[in-house]
C-alpha cells in the first residue's frame, strides 16, 4: 500500500518505537523525496555543461548533457540499489548522487562564472 510522506514518517518512528528495522521505509522516504528534486539537479548540471562545452559546438554540448541525464540516472538507480541490499546507507544511496551532480555543477558553474 503507498503512503504518503507523512505517513511514512510516522510509520517509520512506530517502527523505531517498537525496535523494529525501518531500512526500507527509510529508503523510501529518502527516495520520494530525492527524486522530487531530480529534475532540478539535472537542470543544474546540464546548464553549466551547456555553456562549458559550448564552444565545442552546441549539439555536441547538448549530446554531453543528455550523456549526463543518463549516467545520472544510472548512478541514482544503482545508489538505491546498494541501499536496498543494505550495502549503503539510505540516505546515501537516495541523496548521494543528488549531492555529487550539484557539486560538479557548482564547479563547472565557478570555472565559467556563471
Amino acid at each position: 500500500r503507498e503512503m504518503g510522506v507523512a505517513r511514512l514518517l510516522r510509520h517509520i518512528k512506530e517502527l523505531r518505537a517498537a525496535g523494529i528495522a525501518s531500512h526500507q521505509e527509510k529508503l523510501d522516504l529518502h527516495a520520494r523525496v530525492s527524486s522530487a528534486l531530480s529534475a532540478v539537479v539535472v537542470i543544474i548540471i546540464g546548464f553549466p555543461i551547456g555553456i562549458y562545452f559550448s564552444h565545442l559546438g552546441r549539439i555536441f554540448a547538448i549530446a554531453l548533457s543528455m550523456v549526463v541525464c543518463f549516467a545520472y540516472w544510472g548512478l541514482y538507480s544503482l545508489g538505491l540499489s546498494f541501499a536496498q541490499t543494505g550495502s549503503l546507507p539510505p540516505w546515501i544511496g537516495a541523496w548521494g548522487v543528488n549531492i555529487i551532480f550539484t557539486a560538479a555543477a557548482l564547479y563547472f558553474m565557478k570555472k565559467k562564472n556563471v
